[in-house]
């Protein structure tokens, strides 16, 4: 129970941000020079018996401190698996999970308490794939779907462009911030109330990628309560799909 209400108060401001629609109560500006740094440019491989892995540092540009950070994403899975996550300052607690479901390899990252703090551009933590063969090159192209928090806020992101082989340069994949709408309270304890501006679905999943929640042919411009009061505390991902967008983000259940 602890450990969830550490991890509800990391994301009580998720689904604001300055692109989205909100209500003045829960909106809040996100700094646009925090980044999240997927630096595939200092990328190294290593083999071990016989196996050549990947590891991925990652870091953060901010002229703040960090308490906390969590992103997730996929990845070209004919070339590389998920291995493990390498925890470069010992005292951060990182979480990482591959969900064979969505496909998706999140991470979620704190101190031992809110106000631990470790200064920006430092190494935070090294994530390790499996490669394909001691020959397979990975590039900026290789991930998709990537969506961060910095303290507990969306934040920006970038992948480098890697040294293994291309030779292109540095190469910048940059976040496309969607303006989809907003979900509210988060955290919440027994409603949550989801506000689109195109017409769309909303799935509900908790993190083992089982759906507890479906609903479609949701108006734009309009709100659809989830009523969440008979589901257990924890975290959530909330997916809402238009034609042009699929967009997933956490949500909280406290009890």
């Amino acid at each position: 129970m602890k450990r969830i209400l550490l991890i509800a108060g990391l994301f009580i401001t998720l689904f604001s941000s300055a692109q989205t629609k909100t209500h003045t109560q829960n909106s809040i500006e996100k700094s646009v020079s925090d980044t999240m740094v997927f630096d595939l440019q200092n990328a190294t491989k290593t083999t071990i018996s016989g196996n050549t892995y990947l590891d991925l540092p990652m870091y953060i540009i901010s002229s703040g401190g960090i308490s906390s950070f969590d992103f997730w994403f996929q990845f070209d899975e004919a070339k590389m698996t998920y291995d493990s996550t390498i925890v470069v300052v010992a005292a951060l607690d990182a979480l990482s999970n591959f969900n064979a479901n969505n496909h998706n390899l999140s991470n979620t990252t704190s101190g031992p308490d809110l106000s631990y703090q470790v200064p920006g551009n430092t190494t935070l933590l090294k994530l390790r794939f499996l490669l394909a063969n001691n020959n397979t090159v990975v590039d900026t192209s290789d991930f998709s779907g990537v969506n961060t928090l910095f303290n507990g806020n969306p934040c920006n992101y970038k992948f480098t462009f890697g040294t293994s082989g291309s030779g292109a340069g540095l190469v910048e994949l940059l976040s496309n911030q969607v303006n989809w709408g907003n979900a509210f309270p988060n955290p919440t304890s027994d409603q949550l109330q989801v506000m689109v501006n195109e017409n769309a679905s909303v799935e509900l999943f908790d993190l083992s990628g089982k759906v507890i929640i479906e609903k479609f042919n949701i108006l734009a411009e309009s709100t659809q309560s989830l009523n969440l009061k008979d589901q257990d505390a924890g975290i959530y991902l909330l997916k809402v799909e238009t034609k042009k967008y699929s967009v997933t983000n956490f949500i909280t259940l406290v009890k």
